[in-house]
């Protein structure tokens, strides 16, 4: 999980004042509604060990980077990364860095095809 802080104005104390800041506060809120919704269906990585939870984070990263479609392992990774949040751990991000990329590099050509079907 990366760590960002948020700095607020002081004449507004509750409301972020840059654009990035404003982002960063949305993913944090998303990342909230994503372990809310993992903890609802049950908890699912719950009983894996620290190890077997790293496998399941470094596999779904894999199927992400060759993947035609991504939706349902999106969700498994939501879920792996709110397990990692709950047990106050990092997920293995370093273990994922070329997949990581990879997959970055496939969505953000999909948004480019996208921008240029307007």
């Amino acid at each position: 999980m990366m760590g960002f802080q948020i700095a607020f104005d002081d004449d507004e104390p509750d409301v972020p004042h840059s654009t990035d800041e404003v982002f960063i506060a949305d993913e944090d809120t998303k990342g909230m509604k994503d372990l809310d919704a993992y903890m609802a269906r049950g908890r699912v990585h719950g009983d894996l060990s620290n190890d077997q939870l790293q496998i399941l984070f470094v596999r779904i990263f894999h199927e992400l980077a060759r993947a035609s479609s991504f939706e349902s392992l999106l969700t498994e990774l939501h879920d792996a990364e709110g397990e990692y949040r709950l047990r106050h751990l990092d997920p293995p991000y370093a273990l994922v860095k070329d997949e990581a990329e990879n997959f970055i590099k496939r969505v953000s050509n999909v948004v480019k095809s996208i921008d240029r079907q307007r």
